[in-house]
């Protein structure tokens, strides 16, 4: 009777997913909907090749590639140090387009991995210039470097990925239209700029 009642369900997760579940492996009580819901959005290989776990700066948890890939949002990763000149005139405009993004609802996340020697060093750094996006860590690119190419890019570098988790394309060196710039390659219409006076 059991097995007759989850017949239904192990067939729609097999075929939704790919799942390879037998009766026999099934735990008692499993949340059903839960894992159709994970099955909805399936991992996607590609993804491997961009694949990271970093601490947040502030040790406020981890974040993982998947977790942005899976989100559904388009999203950019910046590297930065603290000490590098072109860095610090680039991430006003970084600022500017996790503002611009949250406040005409364009759902761009804005990701900074910092790769400094210390994270106390970034968030000292994040504070006093009133950066509010998300700062991940990641002492001397060690565990990003291979992927991205961090060192031989170099600093500030940014990586452009849409909502399905695919990367578009990369930007290096300091740009003033830096939000233009990512909006274009996301295929996004920028905000218009507010009129002085109005």
């Amino acid at each position: 009777m059991l097995k007759t009642r989850l017949m239904p369900r192990v067939l729609a997760l097999l075929a939704a997913g790919g799942l390879a579940l037998t009766l026999a492996a099934l735990p008692a009580g499993a949340d059903w909907q839960g894992l159709s819901q994970k099955q909805a959005t399936p991992s996607n290989p590609a993804w491997e090749e961009y694949a990271f776990d970093l601490p947040y700066a502030d040790d406020s948890g981890r974040l993982t590639f998947e977790d942005l890939a899976q989100s559904g949002q388009p999203f950019v990763l910046v590297w930065w140090l603290t000490d590098c000149p072109l860095c610090n005139l680039e991430l006003p405009y970084v600022e500017q387009l996790k503002k611009q993004s949250d406040e005409n609802g364009l759902g761009v996340r804005v990701i900074s991995i910092c790769v400094d020697d210390d994270k106390d060093t970034c968030l000292d750094y994040m504070q006093d210039k009133g950066m509010t996006f998300e700062v991940l860590f990641d002492q001397h690119a060690r565990r990003t470097d291979d992927t991205y190419s961090v060192s031989d890019l170099g600093t500030p570098l940014t990586y452009v990925f849409n909502g399905k988790g695919e990367f578009v394309d990369y930007l290096t060196g300091f740009r003033s239209e830096y939000a233009k710039a990512v909006y274009k390659l996301l295929g996004i219409t920028p905000p218009q700029a507010s009129r002085k006076g109005s």
